[in-house]
């Protein structure tokens, strides 16, 4: 069988192991699909997803039978934070609004493995450069922007085993600028490093 879907949906919750990953998201899916095995297998044709202002390109298949194995490919790119903002919960959305932001941004992704009783291997990468923030009302703002993200679901593909980091941050303001690294590990206890360098006094 074969199918078209261009449709808009909404995500109340999604929960896993006692964690919401998405709560209150609408978005849109635009694609073809084949269902094959009876319908136990799910063929995705490259296609797109819109979540709010963020459009990503994806791909990939999922197998009913084999404990919901999912095959999934994801990436996108935009002149602008929406495919980051995509994924953070409404209320931090909210703050966001102060500022306005522009630059190159890249996102790609890749979720595969078995699901039905836990998560399957999820491994992102993230990044920006050329990228500004500027305060609406205050006129403050960060110029040059630049890191590089990347998210795990680690070996063991728990809460517990995932990481992210977060490299070659720089970035700069009137009164200098700042550079650094961040790693967090342990989704359910979470651990910190933070290497932070700035050419500013931050007391100020």
């Amino acid at each position: 069988l074969h199918f078209y879907i261009d449709g808009n949906f909404h995500i109340n919750d999604i929960v896993q192991d006692h964690h919401i990953l998405f709560h209150d998201k609408n978005f849109e899916v635009h694609t073809e699909i084949n269902l094959l095995n009876e319908m136990q297998f799910i063929e995705f044709l490259p296609g797109k997803i819109v979540f709010g202002n963020a459009e990503m390109n994806f791909g990939g298949s999922i197998d009913i039978e084999n404990d919901l194995y999912v095959d999934l490919t994801f990436d996108g790119q935009k002149d602008n934070f929406d495919l980051f903002y995509a994924f953070l919960p409404n209320e931090v959305l909210e703050g966001l609004n102060e500022f306005t932001n522009s630059g190159n941004i890249f996102f790609k992704g890749v979720v595969k493995g078995k699901s039905l009783h836990g998560l399957p291997h999820i491994d992102i990468e993230l990044g920006c450069e050329n990228t500004f923030f500027k305060n609406k009302n205050t006129e403050e703002k960060i110029e040059d922007l630049q890191f590089y993200g990347h998210f795990s679901s680690g070996d063991q593909n728990t809460f517990e085993s995932a990481y992210f980091t977060l490299s070659n941050l720089y970035g700069k303001q009137d009164e200098g600028e700042f550079k650094g690294t961040f790693t967090m590990r342990n989704l359910n206890n979470p651990v910190y490093e933070l290497d932070f360098h700035s050419t500013f006094d931050l007391k100020e």
